[in-house]
C-alpha cells in the first residue's frame, strides 16, 4: 500500500467485536486485544498471514478515525503540479521537460536503450 501510514494500534472489527491491533512483538506475533471494558475478549496473538486470512475472508476490517468514509477511499490523489515545487527543483524539471520534448520532436519515439 504505497502512501500508507500505519495508526498506531488502530481500532479493527473482529467477528463484530471492537478490538485494537497491537503492533507485533518480538516474536513477531501481532495481538488483538479489547478496545475498551465494555468487550469482553481475551487477548489473541496472530502471525501476519493470519492477520491476511482473517483479512480476506472479511472477519477483520478496520475502523477508520471518525468512521467509515466511503469518499475517502475513493478520493483522486492528486500529483504536484509544477507551481508546487521549490524553484530550483521547478527550473531543473522544466530543463528536463525541454530535453524530452526536443526528442520527441525529433522523431524519438523511445527513450529506452535497445535491447
Amino acid at each position: 500500500m504505497n502512501r500508507f501510514t500505519w495508526l498506531r494500534n488502530p481500532l479493527v472489527k473482529f467477528d463484530d467485536k471492537n478490538l485494537r491491533l497491537v503492533p507485533p512483538n518480538p516474536a513477531g506475533k501481532w495481538c488483538l486485544i479489547a478496545a475498551d471494558e465494555t468487550t469482553e475478549f481475551s487477548p489473541v496473538e496472530l502471525s501476519e498471514g493470519e492477520l491476511a486470512v482473517l483479512y480476506i475472508e472479511r472477519r477483520l476490517s478496520f475502523r477508520l478515525p471518525g468512521g467509515y468514509d466511503p469518499n475517502l477511499l475513493k478520493r483522486e490523489r492528486l500529483a504536484p503540479t509544477i507551481d508546487d515545487l521549490p524553484e530550483k527543483e521547478r527550473k531543473e524539471a522544466l530543463r528536463r521537460n525541454g530535453y524530452v520534448k526536443g526528442l520527441q520532436d525529433a522523431g524519438c519515439k523511445s527513450c529506452s536503450p535497445r535491447r
